[in-house]
């Protein structure tokens, strides 16, 4: 195998690199949720905010881990995000629908707000793969990546 010619440092330097990418993704979450939070009432979210959160750390904490190591939270890579919804849907349709509602919202208030940091069309190409799995039009079968997204995190309440 290919990681076993790893040394232990090199191990290491690695696991303190996507620690530092999953603080980085939290904090940044963080300071943008007591905006999300207003903007989410004034649009009359249906959820509990409570579970919205609970979904979207969960959601930022597997980009976070994922092989990508996001810069931010304010834009998505679709290719990305494609697997992840894929992988969750073909585990949990039902959850898989809940946490597509609360990111396909999050997206909106980015945009909404002047925060999406992301070009236009990865923007158009995100919102949707969320519709998709929204309206339970994803393919179960799509395969994925090695070292893509864990979706057994993700927290589900559905």
């Amino acid at each position: 195998m290919a990681g076993t010619n790893r040394t232990r440092k090199e191990n290491e330097d690695e696991n303190r690199i996507n620690l530092l990418a999953r603080g980085a993704v939290t904090q940044e979450l963080d300071a943008l949720l007591p905006a999300f939070q207003q903007w989410y009432r004034e649009h009359e979210g249906t959820c509990d905010f409570k579970l919205v959160l609970e979904q979207l750390t969960g959601f930022y904490n597997a980009y976070g881990a994922s092989r990508l190591r996001p810069p931010t939270v304010t834009a998505m890579d679709p290719e990305w995000l494609l697997e992840m919804m894929a992988a969750l849907f073909a585990v949990h349709q039902k959850c898989a629908v809940l946490i597509a509602t609360n990111v396909y919202d999050f997206f909106r208030f980015l945009r909404d707000t002047k925060r999406w940091s992301g070009s236009s069309a990865s923007y158009a190409e995100a919102q949707a793969i969320l519709r998709a799995a929204i309206f339970e039009d994803m393919i179960t079968g799509f395969p994925q990546a090695l070292g893509g997204p864990r979706v057994a995190t993700l927290p589900c309440h559905a």
